[in-house]
């Protein structure tokens, strides 16, 4: 199999090696090829020289998976990480996490992958005038409860009742 490993750190202050070191570790330790992408540029920005050839490399079948330390480093905003994470699923890229621990090989990658996927058919349809920006906010905390769960050690679905009621309204 072969990876590519995306870091990528915010200020010149920060070190890339922290992330670097455990995902090289990781291929290394599972006998996986692996090419490293890193930058240090501001996750806001959906534009990232590094990001964006490495998703060129994606397109062309050169890798069998992405790997990331942390969500947050793939993308800031929810929108743009739904994005990327789609085209790999469309691409038939695998999608690893370290932190919290997402492998879409596993069945709860795979089911964080229908969370994902089921958040962004949402925000088409309100794009299409379907759900009111409630009922979004409403699915994006609970993606957000999923995500921190998980990242904490807990169960990804670790919802509350209130999480649930919500869901029913909307649903």
């Amino acid at each position: 199999m072969k990876i590519a490993l995306y870091a990528r750190v915010s200020t010149e202050e920060q070190t890339l090696e922290q992330q670097t070191s455990v995902m090289i570790e990781y291929c290394q330790r599972e006998r996986c090829e692996y090419e490293l992408f890193s930058e240090k540029i501001s996750g806001a920005k959906e534009s990232r020289t590094e990001l964006d050839r490495m998703m060129q490399r994606i397109r062309s079948r050169e890798f069998n998976a992405v790997m990331v330390t942390k969500l947050d480093r793939l993308g800031r905003s929810l929108a743009h990480l739904i994005q990327l994470i789609e085209e790999f699923n469309n691409q038939g890229v695998e999608f690893l996490c370290l932190s919290p621990d997402i492998n879409t090989k596993t069945a709860n990658g795979r089911f964080f992958m229908q969370i994902i996927g089921a958040v962004a058919e949402l925000e088409r349809e309100l794009g299409r005038g379907h759900l009111n920006r409630a009922e979004l906010a409403i699915l994006r905390q609970t993606v957000e409860v999923i995500v921190r769960n998980r990242e904490a050690g807990g169960e990804p679905w670790g919802l509350t009742e209130a999480h649930l009621r919500a869901m029913d309204r909307v649903l």
